[in-house]
């Protein structure tokens, strides 16, 4: 996985590629880009609440941030439009 580049995967609407965007080649810079991302394409993919739940969880297991990068990530989210 590692070796893959989650840029790849930014219009997937596939749960497993969406969950393994964590677990792909990152640069630091771009931690919590990627993490905005997967809940981006999470929000919008065709799953129940228990499945988005589960791929949201292994995403902030394999994830995780720093409070910097939690920062960047809340402003982010903060603009996304509320459906």
């Amino acid at each position: 996985m590692n070796q893959m580049d989650w840029r790849a995967h930014l219009t997937t609407t596939n749960p497993a590629a969406i969950a393994l965007m964590a677990r792909m080649r990152i640069d630091p810079a771009d931690r919590w880009r990627v993490k905005a991302a997967c809940l981006r394409l999470l929000a919008g993919a065709p799953l129940t609440g228990v499945q988005r739940r589960l791929i949201g969880q292994f995403v902030d297991v394999y994830l995780p941030l720093n409070p910097a990068e939690e920062a960047a990530l809340a402003a982010e989210v903060a603009q996304l439009p509320v459906k």
